[in-house]
């Protein structure tokens, strides 16, 4: 479903006006587990780390907005979404450029049924004069 792969092993997805790609995934791996073998860390250009949970996670998605808020300033918008199914909920963080939001956040791999999540990097269409979707709604702006 990917429009390309980079030469760093990203999958990149682009629609309705929309970029968007994943930079991160948190999945376990075990013989009695759905993934038995690691797959994203096989891919060139990613690492897997042994044990990691879900506040390396967050780090990890951590990392990506503090680079983008070296390149762009403050966001518009930081928040964190409790959710069921999610221990400690899932973060948005999103900034204005020229009639666009860049969006980083969080949400479960798509095209894995058995509980992956990712976080992504999304560049869609947002009006100056439009609101940021409410934070329930972020996960779909998230979606390709």
């Amino acid at each position: 479903m990917a429009r390309f792969v980079t030469d760093q092993g990203h999958h990149v997805y682009e629609g309705d006006a929309r970029f968007l790609m994943p930079f991160c995934e948190q999945y376990h791996v075990g013989e009695d587990l759905a993934f038995t073998q690691d797959e994203w860390g096989r891919l060139p250009g990613w690492t897997s780390f042994r044990g990691a949970d879900r506040e390396d996670f967050n780090a990890h998605l951590g990392a990506a907005v503090d680079q983008f808020t070296q390149l762009l300033g403050p966001p518009a918008l930081d928040i964190v979404v409790e959710e069921a199914d999610v221990s400690g909920g899932r973060r948005y963080v999103a900034w204005r450029c020229a009639g666009n939001a860049l969006v980083v956040g969080q949400g479960p791999e798509p095209l894995c049924f058995f509980g992956g999540e990712e976080g992504r990097v999304c560049i869609g269409p947002l009006g100056s004069d439009e609101r940021f979707p409410p934070g329930a709604e972020l996960g779909a702006f998230l979606q390709f």
